[in-house]
């Protein structure tokens, strides 16, 4: 994930769950009758196939700001928010 963003993980991520996160929003996007992965799409799957994967940082100072403290036990929320900022940043 980009600067901002990378003193919240202690890791990165693997190909395989990178691959594996593919195959899911792809599913997920042929189920819904769609033709093509949306960015909503993997903003929804994502957490779901990475919260084992991530190891959060607990002394990043992202976990300091007083809206961030509940993502410390929230972990599908916080890589939602980290998948949102890593995109905006992106932007």
């Amino acid at each position: 994930f980009a600067t901002v963003t990378g003193s919240q993980t202690r890791n990165g991520l693997s190909v395989r769950a990178l691959l594996t996160s593919l195959v899911f929003v792809k599913a997920m996007a042929y189920f819904r009758g769609d033709s093509q992965v949306s960015l909503e799409d993997m903003r929804q799957i994502l957490p779901f196939v990475l919260h084992d994967k991530l190891q959060q940082n607990p002394d990043s100072p992202f976990f300091e700001s007083p809206g961030n403290t509940v993502l410390r036990v929230d972990k599908i929320s916080w890589i939602r928010k980290l998948f949102d900022l890593s995109c905006q940043e992106y932007d």
